[in-house]
Formats: structure tokens, sequence, C-alpha cells
């Protein structure tokens, strides 16, 4: 019977790549994950060896490498190329960035006092929100899931950078 060989998480591809670069040696690597220096070596060389990361060794390499999470996940790099798509599709010439930036100036003219949550509790109030940004980004096909979704995308953004 052949055994199964593990796949590696793309992050850590993305890790083995940047560690590579740095030229860093595995017992910088893992004093600066904080680790004691006498078992720096071994739990960097555990990470490095490792297939699927647990999320806080993720967040330890990126602190060390100075370097963000984000960065290091296939997931975010590939989400404004899927939104770039979609904003394509429905005949919107804006790229990813801007049109997000564009939704959040819009939430915080449409509804000073309310946060993106509280906009989006209120249907009425977040389908005339949808039909002022599509006028602002003259787009009137855009449909309002992809406009709230990328909003709620937003501030999950904020959240996990503070």
């Amino acid at each position: 019977m052949a055994v199964k060989k593990s796949k590696d998480d793309p992050a850590m591809v993305a890790v083995r790549a940047q560690f590579a670069e740095s030229g860093r040696s595995l017992v910088d690597l893992g004093k600066q994950m904080g680790y004691p220096e006498e078992m720096a070596r071994q739990a960097a060389w555990q990470f490095m060896k490792s297939h699927d990361p647990r999320m806080s060794m993720l967040r330890k390499f990126a602190d060390a490498m100075g370097t963000t999470v984000d960065q290091l996940t296939v997931r975010r790099k590939m989400m404004p190329r899927k939104l770039e798509s979609e904003l394509e599709k429905y005949g919107c010439k804006m790229g990813a960035a801007d049109f997000r930036e564009t939704l959040e100036e819009q939430q915080v003219i449409f509804s000073p006092h309310w946060k993106i949550d509280e906009l989006l509790c209120h249907p009425e109030e977040a389908k005339r929100y949808c039909v002022q940004v599509r006028v602002k980004v003259s787009c009137s096909d855009l449909p309002d899931s992809l406009i709230l979704r990328t909003l709620m995308n937003a501030r999950k953004s904020h959240r996990t950078k503070s």
C-alpha cells in the first residue's frame, strides 16, 4: 500500500521561499519567533518542515520576517483578482482597491453614525446604500450582494490589521 504524500499548504511554500531569500539561519529565525536560544533552531526547523501550519505559527513567522500573514497566504492574493473579474463582468472599470475604498467612503457619507455591521442589519438602508454606490461608480449593473459582500470583507480586513 502506497503512503499518501502530504501536500504543502501554499502558505508554507511562500514561507520557505521567503526564508531562503532572507539568508537567515534557523537559529536566528527561531529566536526572532520567540524561542529561547537552546530551542530556537529545532523549533524553526520543525516549523519549516510542516505541511499545514497553525495560524499562530504563521503569525510568529510573519512577525519575525517583518511581513504579514496576508502576504504569505494565497487566498488574500487571489481575492483581489476575483473581485477585479466580478467588477469587470458587470461593466465596472474600477480596480478592486479603489472599489473597496469607494465603498468605505460611501458608507461613512451614507450612514456616518453607523458601523458597517449596523448598516448591514438594516436591509432597506443597505439597498439605498447600494443604489448610492452604483451611482458613484457609474455601474448600474452591480448586484447588491457584490457591493455588500465587498463591504463586509473590507470590515473583516480592518479587524485583522488591528
